[in-house]
């Protein structure tokens, strides 16, 4: 009962992290759900957690597709973000794109911009 509430406020706490907010609001969902019982209503508790989940799942959602178009559309953006992973480990984020899914990210961006 609390659980849920507490696994709600936390994915929206979390939110920019996309792999702890969506598991923790899936699972405060869940276990919304299944505080219900066989009762045919739901406390007031579990109910503000499904609401907190599903807020905290939308907000996840939201943030990692705005920063992927970010990243796609944003020339600016993507140079800082390429001197960056450069200087962290000494190739850029477009070299290692490439290498792992043998795509660039400007035909990526051109495909569904």
């Amino acid at each position: 009962m609390v659980l849920s509430m507490v696994l709600g406020v936390l994915s929206i706490m979390t939110c920019p992290f996309f792999f702890l907010s969506f598991p923790a609001a899936g699972l405060s969902i869940i276990f919304a759900v299944l505080s219900k019982g066989g009762e045919m209503k739901m406390e007031i508790m579990p109910k503000a957690g499904a609401v907190t989940g599903v807020v905290g799942m939308v907000m996840s959602a939201a943030i990692t597709a705005a920063m992927i178009i970010l990243i796609l559309t944003s020339p600016l953006y993507r140079q800082r973000l390429n001197e960056t992973s450069r200087e962290m480990y000494g190739i850029t984020m477009d070299e290692m794109f490439q290498q792992r899914y043998g795509i660039t990210l400007e035909s990526l961006a051109e495909r569904f911009g």
